[in-house]
């Protein structure tokens, strides 16, 4: 995990997996009981894998796996508001008015809310791994193993990949080249797209 620190997975006695995470005072006593468990057990050890990060600024496009998520928290909401018209349209014409100007308002509003968040771009750290890429903003966290990459202009690119897009921009042409170089030395089947 890092130069003082590993993790040991696998299955206990009663076969539950379990993970145990050691970190120890310095960089020798973690190698040293890590060559000692490693040899012992005859467990395989997958070494410390350098991780770039580059800060982007980010944004999160509206996506068809985004809304699959929303929806059974929307269809809660649905029956929720339907249980309030029904309440509310006990009062007469004026309550059934009422209550479907709140509903028509409530998913307007849930909807403009959902489009402006794909609109807003987000200061973010994005760390190039192994296995995908994680970009990581104040308020959220995704990962993204990249099938797509296309260029949207000479700083701006979007990953789309297992669902998830992600719109980045970079101060300048010459960053993002680089950025994706990485990102098609560590993707080799990424696809990419040009304007």
């Amino acid at each position: 995990m890092s130069q003082e620190s590993f993790l040991i997975t696998g299955l206990d006695k009663s076969l539950k997996f379990k993970r145990i995470h050691l970190r120890l005072p310095t960089n020798s006593d973690a190698a040293q009981s890590a060559s000692t468990i490693v040899s012992r057990l005859g467990i395989r050890e997958e070494p410390l894998v350098a991780v770039e990060e580059f800060h982007v600024e980010a944004r999160f496009p509206f996506s068809v796996q985004e809304l699959v998520s929303q929806s059974p928290l929307a269809v809660f909401r649905f029956v929720v508001w339907i249980i309030v018209v029904q309440v509310i349209a006990g009062f007469g014409d004026l309550g059934q008015t009422l209550a479907w100007l709140l509903v028509v308002g409530f998913v307007g509003f849930w909807i403009w809310a959902t489009v402006q968040r794909g609109r807003v771009r987000f200061e973010a750290v994005l760390r190039l791994g192994k296995m995908s890429l994680e970009l990581r903003t104040k308020a959220d966290f995704t990962t993204v193993i990249p099938r797509v990459l296309q260029w949207e202009g000479p700083e701006t690119f979007l990953l789309s990949g297992a669902g998830r897009k992600v719109q980045i921009y970079l101060p300048t042409s010459e960053e993002a080249v680089q950025l994706v170089s990485k990102i098609r030395a560590g993707f080799p089947k990424i696809r990419e797209i040009a304007l």
